[in-house]
């Protein structure tokens, strides 16, 4: 007996078998070998290493002045300059993708100037936040839109917890001790 039948594009395995009156035909498909990514300067890039991902913009040098490294199974973190010595395991993403991975980390990569610096946080309408008076002493305020709201936001007199108003405030005391 002889049976024809056309091999799908793409199949690279062929197997033909018998069981009692069946006759089973497989096709398996053609492993596809991707083209391999090479980046360009400016090129936003999520990179492999050993122990999870490293997400920057390439330079002239073919580095990272700043990325996020982001290990497996744990909390990922700034670091100011990354040499990429190898090219290989690299994919491209979007520029709103290494954003998100920036301010996982609470970050904002500004693509201007090719740097992060750090988020700073601001209360919603009505949300209680701290900040540190004239005095040194540390108060609260619901953010209710005031000039007063505005003026401390916009100085970085704003905090979210009384513990990280106090810390501020330590740290004025430290390097402007009171006169006597």
């Amino acid at each position: 007996m002889k049976q024809t039948f056309q091999i799908p594009q793409g199949s690279k395995i062929v197997t033909v078998e018998q069981i009692g009156n069946q006759i089973i035909t497989t096709f398996e498909a053609e492993e596809k070998s991707e083209e391999k990514y090479i980046p360009k300067v400016g090129d936003c890039v999520k990179r492999r290493i050993a122990s999870g991902y490293v997400y920057g913009v390439l330079n002239d040098n073919g580095d990272f002045d700043y990325c996020v490294i982001s290990p497996d199974n744990a909390n990922g973190y700034i670091q100011e300059s990354w040499s990429c010595i190898s090219l290989s395991f690299n994919t491209r993403i979007t520029p709103e993708e290494l954003q998100a991975e920036f301010n996982k980390i609470g970050y904002e990569y500004d693509f201007e100037t090719n740097t992060a610096k750090k988020q700073r946080w601001t209360p919603k309408e009505g949300e209680k936040y701290y900040f540190v008076q004239s005095d040194g002493s540390t108060s609260f305020f619901h953010n209710t839109s005031t000039h007063t709201d505005y003026a401390l936001i916009s100085f970085n007199n704003c905090y979210k917890t009384p513990i990280e108003a106090k810390k501020f405030s330590d740290y004025i005391k430290k390097y402007n001790p009171d006169e006597e």
